[in-house]
């Protein structure tokens, strides 16, 4: 794998991680448990990227976001308000982790780059 490639798949990775925390942010803001289910969706692009899936914590992150996923599901999207704030805590868990993630790999580009 040239490093093109290599640094593509973590801009993809990177761009995925956003979007994940953008769609758990929106479930905190709203309850809206679709939220919830986007972030799994997107999150299904780091489990089939080569480059993500070496990064620590994607696995983590990745097995959380099924679990949420499927307590919603598994509800009917019909939470009881101390699941809901389990959920909501997990969220914040799940936002936290994909921020560093993102962080760290901001960081690798910038040494890239050089600056």
């Amino acid at each position: 794998m040239s490093v093109g490639q290599r640094s593509a798949g973590l801009r993809e990775a990177w761009k995925a991680l956003r979007e994940i925390i953008a769609d758990l942010r929106g479930f905190l803001e709203t309850d809206d448990y679709r939220y919830v289910v986007a972030a799994h969706e997107r999150a299904q692009s780091l489990a089939s990227n080569s480059e993500a899936s070496e990064l620590s914590g994607v696995r983590d992150l990745l097995e959380n976001l099924r679990m949420m996923r499927k307590k919603v599901e598994g509800s009917g999207y019909r939470l009881s308000t101390i699941e809901h704030g389990l959920l909501a805590q997990q969220a914040v868990y799940v936002i936290s982790r994909s921020n560093i993630l993102a962080t760290g790999l901001e960081f690798r580009f910038k040494r890239a780059r050089g600056g």
